[in-house]
């Protein structure tokens, strides 16, 4: 569920930025992260002086919790309402990003990809969990046990083990449904019958 939350100047209470958020008041320690990091932006540099004048930055939820299309349109309001000439807010809002990024300049496209060049392994991925990328043969012989091992519906079959685990289970699960009914007073019509040492429905 979303919040919509304001950034205001403690000092004077005034509203310089509208934004929504699943958690306020972490969303709060990322603003002020992003000014100590040196972040360039409006917002940023707003807080910055704020901070270096002795003042103190506030959120305030104004609404929530609700549906994300509900928070989109009371961000793109409160925004309207507000004026955006007296936020530091980029956009006009209701747009359902979580937070402005600036672009990358086109020097560092060049220089990520000549680095990336050659690369045998996922670059995305972390140390740890870098994957080696696989040969047309390989990726070509898993896709056919894959079209061997699907049903017709698109699903792999369960083992016979595994299919009278999930069915035990349920007859499990129908038999507190029945155990439960019968406390309420619910009359019950189905047969039942011991499976190991405990009784359970008959499907």
């Amino acid at each position: 569920m979303w919040y919509l939350y304001f950034l205001r100047d403690a000092r004077t209470y005034e509203t310089f930025y509208v934004g929504i958020t699943f958690y306020p008041y972490h969303r709060l320690r990322d603003h002020l992260r992003e000014a100590e990091v040196g972040l360039h932006s409006h917002k940023c540099n707003l807080i910055r002086k704020i901070l270096a004048e002795g003042g103190e930055v506030l959120l305030t939820v104004e609404h929530g919790p609700c549906w994300d299309h509900h928070a989109f349109l009371l961000e793109r309001c409160a925004i309207r309402l507000i004026g955006r000439e007296n936020l530091t807010n980029l956009t006009n809002g209701g747009e359902g990003t979580s937070g402005y990024h600036e672009p990358k300049p086109e020097s560092w496209r060049v220089q990520v990809s000549a680095k990336l060049k050659g690369r045998t392994v996922a670059p995305h991925a972390p140390d740890a969990a870098r994957v080696v990328q696989q040969s047309e043969a390989h990726r070509e012989k898993m896709r056919q046990i894959r079209v061997a091992n699907h049903t017709a519906n698109g699903t792999i079959p369960h083992s016979t083990a595994t299919r009278e685990k999930m069915r035990f289970r349920a007859l499990e699960r129908e038999a507190r449904k029945r155990e439960l009914a019968q406390q309420a007073g619910v009359p019950v019509t189905r047969q039942m019958k011991t499976v190991g040492a405990k009784e359970v429905l008959v499907r």
